[in-house]
């Protein structure tokens, strides 16, 4: 009976460490900037054709919401991010964000028009994001290109001047918690778990 309401001890003790890490990261961040490098003239892309996302290191946010609010001058950004890859880390306004994984959704290839010349590039990533004393959280991350060229001679398809592009990115932190016991919460989780098995070795 002791054992039986220790176990139960240990368990509502559980609950209620759960319950109070309750504060999990909401909020959004939109962000936007140019690129560092591009492809040269004769490119039959712009920006269509990276499997890799090449930006600068350091961006300003254009909005913030809920837990980002306040949108420091200027934040770390991911300066790569490699189709399907995971580990992608960087921070902002005291947050950390860790990419675990990127999937790309396509975009459109070098279309010329009279001249004008453009193309796409989407990623969708997901992750967890942490840091002011509160719980992480999972968030998404939408990012775009776009980039446009002057056309190098009429019917190539290729760029030949004016070459230039943007991306911009949306983040959003669902609320969702990710669940990362602490130690004391895992030290009252082995107590229990060392208890059911001696009570178990008893009744043998």
């Amino acid at each position: 009976m002791k054992l039986g309401k220790f176990i139960s001890t240990a368990i509502a003790a559980l609950a209620l460490s759960a319950a109070a890490q309750a504060q999990p990261i909401t909020g959004g961040i939109s962000f936007s900037d140019g690129f560092d490098n591009l492809p040269g003239a004769g490119s039959s892309t712009v920006v269509s054709g990276y499997g890799f996302v090449d930006v600068g290191s350091f961006v300003t946010a254009q909005s913030c919401s809920g837990a980002f609010g306040g949108c420091p001058v200027a934040g770390a950004f991911a300066s790569n991010f490699t189709v399907g890859a995971n580990g992608v880390y960087y921070s902002y306004g005291g947050f950390t964000f860790t990419v675990t994984s990127v999937t790309s959704t396509g975009g459109v290839g070098l279309v010329c028009i009279s001249g004008q010349c453009t193309d796409s590039r989407n990623f969708l990533a997901n992750g967890t994001v942490s840091g002011n004393g509160l719980d992480p959280s999972e968030f998404l991350l939408n990012w775009t290109a776009q980039g446009n060229c002057t056309e190098s001679g009429p019917g190539t398809g290729l760029c030949g001047s004016n070459i230039t592009a943007s991306w911009s990115a949306s983040i959003t932190a669902t609320g969702r918690p990710v669940l990362i016991p602490e130690p004391g919460t895992l030290a009252l989780l082995g107590l229990g778990l060392a208890a059911l098995g001696f009570s178990r070795r008893k009744e043998a």
